[in-house]
């Protein structure tokens, strides 16, 4: 499988929308949108989620619906399978944007 990562992907880890002082409970809504905010993650519009497998991706699309986002998608197949495709475009710190 390729390294690197989808052509526009924005790295959110996930860990981030749990809250350590509460049980790790998952973090509320206003703090959700500034997880995203200082990722520089626009969660306004559509949006698509990702991981390497499809299963944490899903706590992300829980987060952006609680910052108010009802409009993502979650990529099940994930890096697991476009990275092994050939016909997916990828991006990693070694190879230029195209």
């Amino acid at each position: 499988m390729a390294s690197g990562h989808m052509p526009n992907a924005v790295n959110t880890p996930w860990a981030k929308f749990f809250d350590p002082a509460n049980n790790f409970a998952f973090v509320d809504a206003e703090t959700a949108a500034k997880v995203f905010a200082d990722a520089k993650v626009d969660v306004s519009g559509p949006v698509i989620t990702t991981c390497g497998s499809g299963v944490t991706a899903a706590i992300l699309g829980f987060m952006i619906e609680r910052a108010g986002n009802p409009d993502w998608k979650l990529y099940d197949g994930s890096w697991h399978e476009w990275g092994q495709r050939e016909d997916t475009p990828k991006r990693s710190a070694a190879a230029p944007k195209a």
